[in-house]
């Protein structure tokens, strides 16, 4: 279930396709903003990298 559906706040990725992906804000241990992709890195250790060109927005700590 979206962690945004349950009330919590989240990291809400929005791809240009439309796709979107959410994570629990408690289950974000850090977001890298580098000059190739951004990366968003679980609190479990899953590092997800995120290509800049099919990124449409990032939404931060929505509930």
């Amino acid at each position: 279930m979206p962690a945004n559906a349950l009330g919590e706040r989240a990291v809400v990725v929005i791809s240009k396709d439309g796709t979107t992906r959410e994570v629990a804000l408690g289950d974000v241990a850090r977001i890298d903003i580098g000059q190739g992709k951004p990366t968003l890195h679980t609190s479990g250790g899953e590092a997800n990298d995120l290509a800049y060109e099919s990124l449409d927005r990032m939404l931060i700590g929505l509930p």
